[in-house]
């Protein structure tokens, strides 16, 4: 059990090096699911469309490659995730939902949402975070790399402007809405966190390595 515990925590640490350099339970609200209206219903035109999903599999070649200056590639994606049109947002949802691309595609294309700055892909973040998946068609790897996108959907929510109240209810609408155990556990650390019950869910995640690692 130790360790699966152990591969879950360095598997969520590799994905992340890989794209950026390559006690109580509180309780369970009922939420509405549309908390905030997404602003991107319009479909963008098939042009647009292609230049998203271009700029996405640039970003994921890019990625790939070893990086000078990973604080400069860092800023480089986060500055053309400000500056997508609201539309494009919708083509970076489908990407993401997709278990047939590819996963480094679909990876990119969440970072890319969640670094957008805006509050409106809350509720895309919760849809993410909360969709099924069948582990009989996505076994072993694909399985983990499935439960590890949707952990970092739930992570995504402390990146955009967000008032805490307005995190905590998404963040509650998450628990209601899935049962699987590692969102539900990522959503239950993101929540004490908020509430300044514990530390930081990245912070959570190095302590509980460090004593994993340095246990007999």
């Amino acid at each position: 059990m130790k360790v699966r515990i152990v591969i879950v925590i360095l598997s969520g640490c590799m994905l992340c090096l890989l794209f950026l350099n390559k006690k109580e339970q509180i309780p369970h609200f009922k939420i509405k699911q549309n908390l905030v209206e997404t602003s991107y219903q319009i479909e963008p035109s098939k042009e647009a469309q292609n230049n998203t999903i271009q700029l996405v599999q640039q970003f994921s070649i890019d990625i790939g490659k070893i990086q000078n200056d990973p604080v400069v590639a860092e800023l480089r994606m986060r500055t053309a995730a400000q500056d997508l049109p609201k539309s494009d947002y919708s083509v970076l949802e489908k990407i993401i939902l997709d278990t047939g691309l590819n996963q480094d595609d679909r990876f990119v294309a969440l970072t890319l949402l969640t670094w957008s700055n805006n509050a409106n892909v809350a509720s895309t973040l919760v849809k993410i975070a909360t969709s099924g998946f069948d582990p009989v068609l996505n076994p072993n790897q694909k399985s983990d790399f499935e439960k590890i996108l949707r952990m970092s959907a739930v992570e995504g929510l402390s990146e955009i402007p967000l008032q805490p109240f307005k995190r905590i209810q998404y963040l509650n609408q998450i628990l209601v809405q899935t049962e699987l155990e590692p969102i539900v556990d990522r959503a239950m650390r993101s929540l004490w966190a908020e509430q300044k019950l514990a530390m930081s869910v990245v912070d959570q995640d190095k302590e509980a390595l460090k004593k994993l690692l340095s246990s007999p």
